[in-house]
């Protein structure tokens, strides 16, 4: 963000001091569609809410996003309510209770286990309040300790989630003798036992003040480096002026600094900024204009960085902040959220990228008075805000009265507008090869990403595929949709229409790619000519024209380009010539055309640069670029163009066949058809006007090379001081090699740098002629090491493969060893409670076969079929913390001393096969000797990550599973069949 220190000029007062001025400024500096309600839903205040409670206006609205797109909203009322992704009720409970004495509820998160956490205050003391996922109350805890003369101040308080999966509170305390109001933090872990607590005066203003601090909010983050950042509002006198406060605490609650912000009147919000590391963004207001709101971005030490401020707010409001993600090529931009001084006050988003520009603004609300509480980013990149209103129309719906009520509204995400709308055109289709590819026009140039059922592309970004074969058995219309920053175009092409006629007219064909040149000013250009790069598919005489006709677009100054083709004939040129006037790199489209001026038009278009040098001006400075061999992956076709030397300016790339998103990107995909008949490729790269080339020979790359070894992608891995690297294995990397082949991956060196002490890598084969590459050993120092690992082909020495990944070595944990005990076991029900002794206090997920799948929920159900089988085996429970791994024997039968009734009966031995290996794009599996019996399904790659998983409540006798791979999926995956008794794992191999 840029600096704005609030020195307004006189055109930014004239803003200030006329709000329907300000709001059209921010309208026209919108680069991008506001978001669109998708839903909205008013909460009305429960009527059984007990008379003598809080007025609703003395509770903030809250929400909490869980599961999959659900909300917890905490409303105006002292209502917890849970509303589905489209925002329709699934429960709710009050959150009063006459014994308790609960008054006022202030802030909700959500739970691991689907519930939420509720944080209320009671008659002087607060309550955190555990609901499970049904809404039902499940413990009351006391997070803060209290002492004589103290109370808890009814100001507002907050909690959050902390890094380690705790609970953070955070409340204000009232010593009754002196008058002093502190605010309290208290740290709880995942159990919710207290780990913490600390007290925080206030810092002392210069000049001091004999009078008492106050304060009336606080909020908090989590930081990076373990600890927490606090904001809010710090006053002198309860009717006195008020200062922006931060206080940082690291992850034991001890202070590491203070400040006061004397130009803020109150920070109501903060979160890590999305444009800069090591940095916070607050939204409070001015001081000295509480129309103002200010955004003001501190350095982790507390010191201001910057500042801006954006006129029209209500006075007395509060206001919010989100940061939004970068997606689908739109950068990372903050939304804030406070309220405008219009129409009596509506909620009012406005979005602000790095440069502090406005993108776009937001109302919501109708005739009455709303007000902005809380905003979040949801997954789909759209908002979900929550707050009160009073209006009945507008955009409020639903609502009959004109009491206050809580208002929760979900935005779509906003839409970015294209310099030139982009469209899809007919794409071009063989109907013999079913190679296909898809045609657009307009957008802003920036990458697409095309979706179409049935086509086999090499990526999302790749316009150029092939349809499947059984599409082209059975074709039928299918819809093709592209994307650009967001904007979403479609178009349907029917397949059967196009290959029903074998007499076209099918568009042009770009046969070869129209080669680059570069010329010098004043350097003549004699017929350079581009009709014979097209072909006509509708000619009776091969390669020659029938009835096509060309143009080009965007031909450099002093250069023209003439159509001399006769379309009854097909005889003439069309080419360039000329002598260019004007140094520069231009990029020129050429299209073909079939039946130009007609209705039944169709084309097809190629590009190619054209660069032109002025020596007097910009003498070729690129004179030592050299292209050496590419980076290239014979699987996917994706390729890197890499260069040595030349003089830092642009590069722009031209290689026949390979897709990329510009002239100047050095990424691209080699096309399909080039790789189904792979062949030499000329690479050329072109530099201040001096151009290099290099041949790169695809089939002889392929046929020789090997893959890496190596795993692309390596997770960072956190061990301890003195404990053996076993489990789970770290794994780095893995493959097949041929004893006979003399380059073999035996033969390769593989080595590793920046390992931690007592650590090193090893290479074993497990099976066979396969093996794995992994670090081994126990280390012995503590510290953060960044590592890398390299691995080089003998065959290409200069070409090596990396992969990087970092270690974090740290001392054990405290608490003694991680011990799994004896099960607490309900037999009529199956309800089982994992229990453990010991660990280090980081979260403890739980596993057992016929049970369940590592979860950090130590509360499960026995399947039924384990429960109820005569021949149950003893069970195997796991626990595991930080990567340690225990486990413990644990016999059913015996804890409910009986017998077990409606045993399966023993048929066939239980087998899993799968149905071709290697496999392709989907996986076909068949599995044996579990009728009756439940089988659960694990889907993984080598490290463990899940990638499906699902159960078969009673398998057939012969029972035929199908997992569908994405593209991006591993080469190497793990299939895991479990029933209630036995295990099987096959490994998968992709192509």
């Amino acid at each position: 963000m840029k600096n704005n220190y609030g020195k307004l000029t006189g055109f930014g007062w004239l803003i200030m001091l006329v709000s329907a001025v300000s709001l059209a400024f921010f309208s026209q500096a919108q680069t991008v569609s506001p978001p669109q309600i998708q839903w909205q839903r008013t909460i009305e205040k429960n009527p059984l809410l007990p008379t003598g409670y809080s007025s609703t206006n003395d509770m903030p609205v809250r929400v909490a996003k869980i599961g999959d797109q659900e909300y917890g909203v905490l409303t105006s009322g002292a209502e917890l309510v849970r509303l589905s992704s489209t925002g329709n009720p699934i429960w709710s409970t009050l959150i009063v209770d006459a014994n308790s004495g609960y008054f006022r509820t202030d802030g909700v998160i959500a739970t691991q286990d689907g519930g939420f956490m509720v944080l209320a205050l009671t008659t002087g003391n607060w309550r955190l309040i555990k609901y499970n996922a049904n809404g039902v109350v499940e413990k009351t805890y006391s997070p803060f300790s209290i002492g004589n003369r103290r109370q808890y101040s009814t100001t507002r308080s907050n909690l959050i989630t902390t890094s380690d999966n705790g609970i953070l509170v955070l409340g204000n305390r009232w010593d009754m003798l002196e008058g002093q109001i502190t605010v309290v933090v208290a740290k709880f872990d995942s159990n919710i036992s207290q780990s913490w607590e600390t007290e925080i005066s206030f810092p002392i203003p210069n000049p001091p003040v004999e009078s008492k601090d106050y304060t009336n909010s606080v909020k908090a983050l989590n930081t990076p480096d373990g600890g927490y950042l606090l904001v809010g509002s710090n006053g002198r006198t309860v009717n006195g002026p008020t200062a922006g406060w931060a206080v940082k605490l690291n992850g034991q609650g001890n202070q590491v600094w203070q400040k006061r912000y004397e130009d803020i009147s109150a920070i109501d919000d903060v979160i890590p900024s999305p444009f800069s590391v090591d940095t916070y963004i607050t939204i409070g207001r001015g001081a000295n204009d509480p129309s103002l709101t200010q955004i003001t971005t501190i350095s982790s030490n507390g010191n201001v960085v910057e500042k801006s401020t954006y006129p029209g707010r209500a006075t007395g409001t509060s206001s919010a902040l989100v940061a939004v993600p970068a997606r689908n090529g739109v950068p990372a931009y903050l939304t804030l959220m406070d309220v405008s001084s219009q129409n009596n006050g509506d909620i009012r988003l406005t979005a602000i990228n790095a440069q502090n520009e406005v993108s776009w603004t937001k109302t919501l609300g109708g005739s009455g008075k709303e007000k902005g509480q809380a905003v979040l980013a949801t997954d789909d990149g759209g908002y979900i805000t929550v707050g009160t209103t009073t209006s009945t129309d507008g955009d409020v719906t639903g609502k009959t009265t004109s009491d206050e009520a809580t208002w929760v509204v979900k935005l779509s995400a906003p839409v970015s507008t294209p310099t030139s709308t982009l469209k899809l055109t007919q794409p071009t289709y063989n109907c013999n090869t079913g190679i296909i590819t898809f045609n657009t026009s307009g957008g802003d140039g920036s990458p697409i990403t095309y979706t179409a059922p049935g086509i086999t592309r090499s990526s999302p970004t790749s316009n150029t595929g092939v349809i499947e074969q059984g599409l082209r058995n059975d074709p039928k219309s299918i819809t093709i949709q592209a994307t650009q920053h967001g904007y979403t175009t479609s178009y349907i092409f029917d397949l059967k229409a196009s290959c029903t006629s074998n007499n076209g007219p099918y568009p042009p064909v770009l046969a070869t790619p129209i080669q680059n040149l570069t010329l010098t000013v004043g350097q003549s250009l004699d017929r350079y000519r581009v009709n014979f790069n097209f072909k006509d598919p509708n000619s009776h005489h091969g390669t020659s024209f029938y009835l096509l006709s060309f143009e080009a677009t965007n031909t450099p100054p002093g250069l023209y380009f003439f159509d001399d083709t006769d379309s009854g004939t097909g005889i003439g040129d069309a080419y360039f010539t000329g002598t260019p006037t004007k140094p520069g790199t231009y990029l020129i489209t050429v299209t073909a055309y079939f039946f130009r001026y007609t209705t039944s038009s169709i084309s097809t278009s190629g590009t190619f640069t054209i660069t032109v040098i002025d020596p007097s001006v910009n003498p070729p400075a690129g004179g030592d670029l050299k292209l050496t061999q590419p980076t290239y992956d014979c699987a996917t076709g994706a390729i890197t163009f890499n260069t040595t030397g030349g003089d830092g300016s642009p590069i722009t790339y031209s290689a026949p066949g390979i897709t990329r998103s510009s002239a100047s990107s050095n990424t691209g995909v080699v096309e399909q058809g080039l790789r189904n008949d792979p062949k030499p490729i000329t690479i050329q790269a072109t530099q201040s006007g001096y151009m290099t080339s290099y041949t790169f020979d695809l089939k002889a790359y392929c046929t020789s090379r090997q893959r890496s070894p190596l795993y692309t992608s390596v997770a960072d891995r956190s061990l301890e001081v003195g404990k053996v690297v076993l489990y789970p294995p770290f794994e780095i990397g893995q493959g097949y090699y041929s004893p006979s082949d003399p380059n073999n991956y035996k033969k390769w060196s593989i080595s590793a740098t920046g390992l931690p002490p007592g650590l090193s890598l090893e290479t074993e084969v497990v099976m066979s002629t396969f093996f794995i590459v992994r670090i081994g050993g126990t280390p012995t120092t503590v510290g953060v090491y960044p590592v890398m690992v390299t691995a080089i082909d003998p065959q290409y020495p200069n070409d090596p493969y990396t992969t990087r990944f970092t270690i974090t070595v740290v001392n054990s944990p405290t608490g003694g060893t991680l011990t799994l005990t004896q099960p607490t076991y309900d037999c009529a029900t199956g309800a089982i409670t994992f229990k453990t002794t010991g660990g280090g206090g980081s979260p403890i997920e739980f596993r057992a076969i016929g049970i369940t799948d590592w979860t950090t929920n130590p509360s499960q159900f026995v399947d039924r079929e384990s429960r109820t089988a005569s021949d149950v085996q003893p069970f195997t429970l796991m626990a595991r913390q930080s990567g340690q791994v225990v486990t413990y024997t644990w016999d059913l039968k015996a804890a409910c001393g009986r017998a077990r009734v409606g045993a399966i009966e023993s048929g066939q031995a239980f087998s899993m096969q799968l149905l071709g290996n290697p496999v392709q794009d989907q996986v076909n599996v068949q599995i044996r000797g579990a009728e009756g019996q439940s089988v659960q399904l694990r889907l993984t790659d080598l490290q463990g990550r899940l990638l499906e998983s699902r159960t078969i409540e009673q398998a057939k006798p012969v029972e035929e599973q199908q997992f569908w791979l994405h593209a991006s999926a591993p080469k190497l995956l793990l299939l895991q069949a479990a029933t209630p008794q036995q295990v099987q794992t096959v490994k998968i191999i992709k192509q």
